[in-house]
């Protein structure tokens, strides 16, 4: 009998990095007036909550800065999303790290982060109403970077944390 471990964390970090992957995938497969649609109610509730005269102002006011609000939420949800694969993508290969399967986990969660922006860019040339953007994908890097960024500071807290208790779990760098 073999008495190998089944890596349940890379397991689960995996499916939490296709997971993401499936969902701006699915949101790029949206065609530009379904999308615009999503990105219109998302933006009309920011534009209530953040501009509290929004509903008074006039209809060619509420159209500008509409316009504008709506640009700044798109850009913010490529963003966002690419930082959560930027954190999954991280996660995930920290725990192939510590397994010792990894050398460079930083550069190949970055590699594959930015790979996936290019592509999702490419597969919204074949989506009705979308185009592609090279903005866009450096936008999404910028995300992949700041969820690198986000789950490194993380866990070099945790592992402060853990320095101090005494815990043998700590690394030293």
């Amino acid at each position: 009998m073999n008495n190998r471990r089944i890596p349940y964390g890379a397991i689960l970090t995996l499916l939490f990095v296709l997971s993401v992957m499936a969902m701006i995938f699915c949101l790029s497969a949206q065609n530009g007036e379904d999308s615009g649609k999503l990105s219109g109610k998302i933006t009309t509730i920011a534009l209530q909550v953040f501009v509290p005269e929004y509903e008074v102002l006039d209809d060619a006011s509420r159209v500008l800065i509409g316009a504008r609000a709506s640009f700044i939420v798109r850009k913010l949800a490529h963003f966002a999303e690419y930082a959560l694969l930027g954190f999954a993508l991280m996660l995930h290969f920290h725990v192939i790290e510590a397994q010792k399967k990894l050398r460079r986990p930083v550069l190949t969660a970055f590699t594959i982060g930015v790979l996936y922006a290019a592509s999702d860019e490419l597969h919204q040339l074949f989506v009705g109403g979308r185009e592609a953007s090279a903005r866009d994908v450096g936008i999404d890097s910028l995300g992949v970077i700041f969820g690198l960024a986000v789950l490194l500071l993380l866990l070099r807290v945790i592992n402060i944390t853990h320095r101090r208790r005494g815990d043998p779990r700590s690394r030293r760098p």
